[in-house]
């Protein structure tokens, strides 16, 4: 019975050990993939941003190349001059 006991304590703290080295090999991995998420997340947020930042200068570009082509620079001498009457 002694014997049975001693070998149910052994067993108990095996497992226990087991148990928390488990634990400690998923906390470190869920840090692993914390981290990486929060690169990701941080890439995402750059690249967003390059987008806008990108497409705020096409539009810009498609803007002055519309002004170009049909505001005449005489209206825009006239437009000044007017301005400056009223």
């Amino acid at each position: 019975m002694l014997i049975e006991k001693e070998q149910e304590k052994e067993t108990i703290v095996t497992n226990l050990d087991i148990a928390a080295r488990l634990g400690l090999v998923v906390s470190e991995k869920n840090e692993e993939l914390q981290l990486k998420l929060n690169l990701a997340t941080q890439g995402e947020a750059q690249a967003y941003m390059k987008v806008n930042r990108l497409s705020i200068l096409i539009l810009s570009f498609i803007i002055d190349d519309a002004m170009n082509r049909f505001i005449k620079p005489e209206i825009i001498v006239i437009a000044e001059t007017s301005s400056l009457l009223f």
